[in-house]
C-alpha cells in the first residue's frame, strides 16, 4: 500500500515554532511535528505519542495524555527533535 505524504508546513504554537508533515496509509493518518533544526540534529529526541481525543483535545482529567503532550512539545521546542 502506498504512503501519501503532505508538504511540510509551519506550525507556530504556544511552545515555539515547529514544522509539521502528515502521512497517510489507507485509513491511517499520522503527524510528524519537528523542531526547526530537526534535519541538522545528529541524534534527535523522539516522542511517539498515542493519540487521545478526550485527553489531548478536551482536557479530560481521566488521563494524563494532554500533560504528556505538553511536556513533549516544551522539550522538543527547547532541545530539538520530533513528535510522532
Amino acid at each position: 500500500m502506498k504512503i501519501e505524504q503532505s508538504n511540510i508546513a509551519s506550525l507556530p504554537t504556544k511552545y515555539g515554532k515547529f514544522k509539521i508533515k502528515a502521512y497517510k496509509e489507507g485509513n491511517q493518518e499520522h503527524l510528524a511535528i519537528m523542531s526547526l533544526d530537526f534535519k541538522e540534529i545528529e541524534t534527535p529526541y523522539v516522542r511517539i505519542h498515542s493519540e487521545c481525543l478526550t485527553g489531548d483535545t478536551l482536557g479530560s482529567l481521566k488521563c494524563d495524555c494532554q500533560n504528556q503532550l505538553d511536556l513533549a512539545m516544551r522539550f522538543i521546542a527547547k532541545e530539538g527533535g520530533l513528535i510522532i
